[in-house]
């Protein structure tokens, strides 16, 4: 065998030309010194500490409110209110509407027995309840109308009978709303019966357009409180005559299935004796007892709303009875009394 002969070297490679070196770049680019802002073209002004209407670049805090997000708060606040305000509205006009359907009902009644018995009034009672605990955001509930005849606002209260507040949450019990008295057709007056104290002046109002307070009898505590002041509407050219009565110093109030007594904190105002209204409240109100002398008298009080509660108090005809602050009253007569009520 021949020995292989190795194979022949690769020649020689071509000297590489080194890469030509670049000259070091100013890569910052700086305006022309002679360049302002306010030469460029479209360029909004230059604004300094000095020109008017200039302003600091907002901050942005870090936990601070979103306005975008209290806006959407505010609009959704709105949009409930809105939404509230609407639906009493309706609420509203429902409770009007249940109001006046009962009406309607009870009127081909009505008209029939003042037809039947022409020297019978009617008189109408409004009985409404609190909207539950709505805070006052709705009206009150209409309940039901209660419907009495006599010859006089006075007999037919009388012929309603009790009408005793309702048990529950406060929110929830039932009030007067609301009277009228339909005058009869062919009147007859009526005998006005015994107060259920004795009077001790014959008595009118100062003013043609009077005042009444509107008073509640409570248990707790114990005696009787105020809840408004109601304008009595007096017909032009009538005079109401009325008693003021003397104040027991204690009453019998019917409460927990048993008669409970206790002291009437009372006072005088002049010769006008009065009730203490608020008596744990500092400058506490007063007001007196009034009852009617006469049967228009009777009529005209009847269209006023009797004291609360006043089913619970063992005092015969306390229904009658109104109260007003004694700066309303104006005495007629004090001395014999009792021979002007033919007693």
């Amino acid at each position: 065998m021949r020995p292989k002969t190795p194979p022949p070297s690769p020649p020689p490679a071509a000297p590489v030309a080194p890469a030509p070196t670049l000259p070091d770049l100013d890569l910052e680019l700086r305006p022309p010194a002679n360049l302002r802002p306010s030469s460029l073209p479209n360029a909004a002004p230059e604004l300094h500490a000095s020109t008017p209407g200039w302003q600091p670049a907002p901050h942005v805090v870090i936990g601070a409110p979103d306005p975008y997000g209290t806006a959407k708060a505010d609009a959704l606040q709105a949009g409930l209110d809105m939404g509230v305000a609407a639906y009493r509205k309706w609420y509203e006009n429902r409770q009007r509407e249940l109001e006046q359907t009962q009406r309607k009902q009870l009127q081909p009644e009505i008209e029939r027995i003042r037809t039947e018995h022409p020297e019978l009034g009617v008189l109408i009672i409004v009985r409404k309840q609190t909207a539950g605990d709505t805070e006052g955001k709705l009206p009150p509930r209409f309940v039901t109308l209660r419907v009495a005849f006599g010859r006089s606002a006075l007999e037919a209260e009388r012929r309603l009978g009790a009408i005793a507040t309702q048990g529950g949450p406060i929110q929830k019990q039932d009030f007067e709303a609301g009277r009228e008295w339909i005058p009869p057709l062919e009147p007859e007056d009526a005998p006005v019966p015994a107060p259920p104290f004795p009077p001790v002046a014959l008595a009118t109002f100062k003013s043609s357009t009077p005042n009444l307070t509107e008073v509640s009898l409570a248990l707790h505590p114990f005696g009787f409180d105020d809840v408004r002041t109601t304008p009595l509407d007096v017909p032009t050219g009538f005079t109401p005559r009325f008693y003021v009565l003397s104040l027991p110093s204690t009453i019998r109030v019917f409460g927990g299935g048993e008669f409970v007594e206790g002291a009437l904190d009372q006072d005088a105002h002049g010769d006008v004796p009065v009730a203490q209204l608020d008596v744990y409240v500092p400058g506490n109100d007063v007001a007196a007892a009034l009852y009617p002398a006469d049967s228009a008298t009777a009529d005209l009080f009847a269209t006023a709303p009797p004291t609360t509660n006043w089913q619970r108090l063992d005092a015969r005809n306390f229904g009658l009875v109104r109260w007003a602050d004694p700066e309303e009253l104006t005495l007629l007569r004090t001395n014999d009394v009792w021979e002007l009520l033919g007693r």
